[in-house]
Order: structure tokens, then sequence, then C-alpha cells
């Protein structure tokens, strides 16, 4: 279609320039081809499982109210995956990577109501800057991919109502903040904070319905009262991952400045190399008059909101005791800064200047599609893992076990993958129930088999070591026997 604007201001010929609307569906085009990408070279690359997806492939293969350590959304998506696909490293890739290419569109047609397509299209890609994002989360997390997908999304619903928003559009929000909450435990943060974040912008509170919050709180804490109760009812299995908070229950001074110190070093290494090339493109490319150019409304909203989630997240660790914090937790909170800084940073550039900051995202992007499948598997291996080795070392012990017992993921996970046929148990997951087996020990023996209630049946442990290309993981492998009371025949 023809652009009457240059026509009318230039000289010459008219020029043909495509509709925004084709621009949009070019990016969201190019969104969809890369991730269909990461799918493919994930199932090419590496037959193992990481951590986290040993976790879903373990837990997403039967339908539960509540799951050890995470809210039960992720897994009920991957059970729904593994039904239509099988149980398979195809089914993991396919719904992390959908999660994926959903959050970028979402993200994208947000900044679009303050950016145009390519300087939207940079703001958002400049997430792969990030390098908790661009190469540890998209090596291997779940739950979190989840949970940025649906900060997004609240984020772009409560600007939207901030314009003035119709009964329904509350209870949309209500239906976003409900998946949040199950999605995981830290997206509490996200609605507050998004509210907290309009008075960034003049005019914006104002337009609020405290009437349509109340709805939208209500359809949330509806959606997610069940797991709530199922948490209340199991609190040390929901809460069996708090240990890597390090917790001190005495919150003296010197445990608030550790968790404080942990904090902030966590959020200076996340956002260190989005911010260098912030600085770096600045420095070069700043247009003439940069200075006097406004903030963007919506770059002033996204990093208001993120710096509210971070404040948040702040006050939790404090209020915990926490003296831990890994920086892949402020993916959700330091994201969309990210994103409004980029749209912030736009407005001060040349174009030329611009065009390099889309570029050094999409060069990011290409990079860690390149470059991860290779490094997932040396470093530190665990998709180039032998677990039919492990496998074979549990039958030696028990050549027929009824259960397999761990206190790690990765082992149950990857001995689903091959099919082993016994009940695979976590630690934690409930009593250890009458039938023997085999335990597959990461943590010291005495403990762990202490916690799980079966110190009084274990046998000799053997050790074993599961072979990975950085080499040697050490584990334990303890025979089970039945309880007392006998298993039951097969």
């Amino acid at each position: 279609m023809v652009d009457l604007a240059a026509y009318l201001t230039a000289p010459g010929r008219p020029v043909a320039r495509p509709r925004a609307g084709t621009a949009d569906a070019v990016v969201i085009g190019l969104i969809l081809g890369y991730f269909a990408l990461r799918v493919a070279t994930r199932v090419a690359f590496g037959p193992g499982l990481e951590p986290d997806e040993a976790e879903a492939f373990l837990f997403a293969r039967r339908l539960e109210v509540g799951y050890p350590a995470q809210p039960p959304l992720y897994f009920w998506v991957q059970h729904a995956a593994f039904a239509a696909l099988g149980p398979s490293v195809l089914a993991l890739s396919a719904v992390k990577n959908a999660i994926l290419a959903a959050t970028f569109a979402a993200l994208y047609l947000f900044l679009r109501r303050g950016a145009a397509p390519l300087g939207a299209a940079a703001a958002a890609f400049s997430l792969f800057l990030v390098y908790d994002f661009s190469w540890e989360a998209l090596r291997g997390l779940t739950h979190t991919y989840l949970v940025i997908l649906l900060t997004v999304l609240t984020l772009a619903c409560v600007w939207r109502l901030s314009q003035g928003g119709r009964l329904r559009d509350y209870a949309l929000l209500g239906l976003i903040a409900g998946l949040g909450l199950l999605s995981k435990y830290n997206y509490v943060f996200v609605p507050l904070a998004a509210v907290v974040a309009l008075g960034a912008v003049p005019g914006r509170w104002s337009r609020l319905d405290a009437g349509g919050l109340l709805l939208a709180t209500l359809i949330a804490l509806a959606m997610a009262a069940p797991t709530m109760l199922w948490m209340n009812a199991n609190p040390g299995v929901a809460t069996s991952s708090v240990w890597k908070l390090g917790v001190r229950p005495d919150h003296a001074l010197p445990t608030l400045a550790a968790g404080t110190a942990a904090f902030l070093r966590a959020g200076m290494q996340f956002f260190l190399t989005a911010a260098a090339t912030f600085v770096v493109l600045l420095a070069i490319g700043r247009r003439a008059g940069a200075d006097r150019a406004p903030v963007p409304a919506l770059a002033r909203y996204l990093m208001a909101a993120s710096a509210a989630m971070l404040l948040l997240f702040w006050l939790s660790v404090l209020s915990m005791g926490a003296t831990d914090v890994y920086r892949r937790w402020l993916l959700p909170a330091g994201l969309p800064f990210v994103a409004g800084a980029a749209l912030a940073v736009q407005a001060r550039l040349r174009p030329a200047a611009g065009a390099a900051l889309a570029a050094a995202g999409a060069l990011s992007a290409l990079a860690s599609l390149a470059a991860l499948p290779w490094f997932s598997l040396v470093d530190p291996g665990y998709r180039g893992g032998d677990y039919a080795a492990l496998d074979r070392a549990i039958r030696a012990v028990d050549p027929a076990p009824r259960t397999i017992f761990s206190d790690g993921f990765l082992a149950l996970g990857n001995l689903a993958l091959l099919g082993q046929g016994a009940d695979l148990r976590w630690w934690l997951d409930g009593p250890p129930g009458p039938c023997g087996g085999v335990a597959v020990l990461f943590r010291p023996p005495a403990d762990a088999l202490a916690v799980a209630g079966l110190e009084g049946r274990a046998g000799t442990p053997v050790p074993f070591a599961i072979a990975l290309p950085t080499g040697p993981l050490p584990v334990t492998l303890v025979p089970i026997a039945d309880a007392p009371s006998g298993c039951p025949a097969r």
C-alpha cells in the first residue's frame, strides 16, 4: 500500500511500504520459526534430560492438584502434551518452546502499543541480551517460562484496563492472575506491582475500577484455592525447595545483610550484559537533542512494574531470612525492565543505532540457538549422561525392583524416559510405600534415608557414578527391603 504521507512530503514517485500489519505478521512468523528451530535442535542434540526437564517428565505423567516444590499448571500443560505426542523429549521441548513463542509474541504485540514494528521487535529481542535468559534459562528451566508469559499478559491486561475496561476485561485479568498463581509461587508479586506501577504514568491509576479489581482478585483466588488447600495440607512437600534460599530463621542483622548482599549481587549480574549494550549504543549512537526526548509512557510503566516486583522480592528475602538468591529467580521481575529500558534507549538513538540494537538481540538469539545444543552436552553435560548404565547398575542390585526411590529428579526423570517399569518415587512425595527396591541417592545415604522414612529397610550401600561428559556424578545405590507388612503381589 502507498504511504500517503511519504507521497505528499517527499519528491519524486511514491514509495511503496508494507502495512504495519504485514510487518507484525513477519515478526510473529520469525518468532514462531525461531522457536520451532529450538524444538528441532533440542530433539536432535542430547538424549538425556536436564534436572528441570526430568522433574517435568516424572510428575507430568499423572494429574494431581499439587506437586512437590512447584504449583501444578506447567505439569498439567505437559501432561496434555504427553497425551498428544507421547512421553518424549519432543513433547517436553514442544511445551517449553510454545510457551516461549507465546511470550515473545505477546510481548511484541504489547510493545507495539508504544513503538513501531522495528522498535517493538528490538525491545522484545533485547531479552536475549540477558545472559541468564538467553543462555541459562533457555537450557533447562520449565515453570519459569510459564510465569514469564503470565507476567507479560498481566502487565498488558492492566495497561489496557488503565485506558478503561468493562467487567469482562477485569474477569480476563482474574483468569490470567489465577493461572499465574498456579504457575509459580513468585507470581504473587506481579498483580500488585502491575497496578502500583501505573502511578508512573499520570492519569492511568484513576481509570481503574475498584469493583473490577475485586472481581479479578476473587476469580484468581477461586482458581488457586484447591492447590492452596493442598499446600496447607502438605506443607513439607509443597515447600521442599525452600532450602535453596539458605534460610536462617534468626532474622538477625547479619542474616538481613547477607540476604540483601545476595540480592544486589544477583541483580547486578542479571542486568550486566543488557546494561552494557545500552550504554555502548547510547555512547556511539545518541541522536541530536536526545536528552530532551521524553521516556515513552509504556517504557516508564514496564520499568516501574519491574522495580516494584524486585522491591517485593527483596522484602520477601528479608522476611524469610534468606541468604541465597539465584539470578534466574529474577527473570519474571527483571525482564520487563530490560524491555522497557530498550524502548527508552531507542527513543534517544539515531535510526542506525536503533537497528544495531535490534541486530544485537537477534545475534544473541542466533548464538544461543547455535551454541546451546552443543554446550548442553558438555556443561555440565546432563543431556549426555549415561543413564542406561545407571539402569543396569540398579538391576544389578535388584533384578526386578518394584520401587526406585531417589532424592534427585535427574535420576528419576531419565529412568522414566528410558521406560523403567518400576514405581519411581521422589523421596518426599508421600510415604515410601510397602514395596522395596533400590534407592538412588545424591545426598549422604543416612540423611536421605532418614528423611524418607526408609532407614529401617535399607541394605548395604553400593557406590556408583553416572558418567557425564564432564566427569562422573557420584550417587549411592541402596537396596530397600519390603515393609514388614509385605508387598502386594503384582
